[in-house]
């Protein structure tokens, strides 16, 4: 019996210490993943900090990661900024095709740049509720995004500017030029200067969810609820229509 208990108390003691090794064993790295914690982590120190005073000791500790991984994955620092704003503004971009896509006949992204346009006022009332959305989306989910841009217009840098002319501003000149071509045909209002118009728009969606401390100081609501957003968009896409169209 003695055997046996000295036997079983072996076997246990071998398995506890087979967990411990098992436990202290590296994980199989993700690079998808490990990216994505780079990614993030530099989003918010960039924000924080604008471009020269970030430092990537600090991304890598938030990430938790060595600091090697992120010049294998990026070169430098300039490499993971860009890519960091690109990451939002590539997706904003990607999405604003796709609206173009539903809502005014623009094809595939190979068409991309002289899109396939069907003139046809009914499509402005979708064209204009998607952008809408997707503004109001824009600037409650990337603060972070629209601080990096803030640092780097008051520093005179032009990294993130050249990615906002590559990403955002193919999107917004289609959308432009196919308002203007509906101003040609009557269905949009001959006196509407599309541009001043969008700038409009933008300045609407953005105040209350960048200035919320003051919104909710002079009205009692959450700039970022549901039912505040919803309203806000139902507003915005009737005035914007009431004024485009005859």
């Amino acid at each position: 019996m003695s055997e046996a208990r000295e036997a079983g108390g072996s076997r246990v003691m071998s398995e506890a210490m087979t967990a411990r090794t098992d436990s202290k064993a590296p994980r199989p790295r993700n690079a998808a993943d490990t990216k994505k914690r780079i990614l993030d982590a530099a989003e918010a120190e960039f924000a924080a900090k604008g471009f020269d005073g970030t430092r990537l000791g600090n991304i890598a500790r938030t990430a938790g990661v060595q600091q090697a991984l992120i010049h294998h994955y990026f070169d430098d620092k300039s490499g993971l900024y860009r890519e960091t704003v690109d990451r939002a503004l590539g997706a904003m971009s990607t999405e604003g095709w796709d609206i173009l896509a539903r809502t005014v006949s623009a094809v595939g992204k190979s068409s991309r740049s002289k899109p396939a346009q069907k003139l046809d006022k009914k499509n402005v009332r979708p064209l204009v509720e998607a952008f809408i959305e997707l503004l109001q989306r824009f600037f409650t989910e990337h603060g972070h995004i629209l601080a990096i841009v803030r640092h780097e217009a008051s520093s005179g840098s032009e990294l993130a500017r050249d990615i906002v002319r590559t990403r955002v501003k193919p999107v917004v000149d289609a959308i432009t030029a196919y308002l203007d071509a509906l101003k040609g045909s009557g269905d949009v209002r001959g006196d509407v200067d599309v541009r001043q118009l969008a700038i409009a728009a933008m300045g609407m969606v953005a105040f209350p969810l960048m200035e919320h401390g003051l919104t909710r100081w002079v009205w009692p609501i959450e700039p970022r609820d549901k039912s505040f957003l919803d309203g806000a968009r139902a507003e915005i896409v009737e005035t914007l229509l009431a004024r485009m169209l005859p």
